[in-house]
């Protein structure tokens, strides 16, 4: 079993790296591809070499921005709801 205690703590640290507000977006600025490939990671999926995301125009809105992010592994959306960090779905 693994101890709880390392994954909290490591999760205390990476989450706020990850985590990018909408709000702090400039209108159609993608996040840095490396937050955006800590935030699929730190949601248990795998994404190595992250390509440049690309703007989800289909499911997002202005106050909800999503990017479809290409890894090694496969295409993810990461979408971006307040404050409440990222929301990742695997495409493939």
């Amino acid at each position: 079993m693994i101890p709880l205690l390392p994954v909290l703590l490591l999760q205390a640290l990476l989450l706020p790296a990850a985590t990018v507000l909408a709000a702090d977006l400039p209108d159609g600025a993608p996040p840095d591809t490396d937050a955006l490939a800590a935030a699929i990671r730190i949601r248990g999926f795998p994404c190595d070499q992250p390509l440049s995301p690309v703007e989800d125009r289909s499911d997002t809105h202005p106050d909800r921005p999503g990017w479809i992010v290409r890894c090694a592994q496969g295409r993810y959306l990461v979408v971006y709801e307040g404050d409440t960090g990222p929301q990742v779905t695997p495409l493939d």
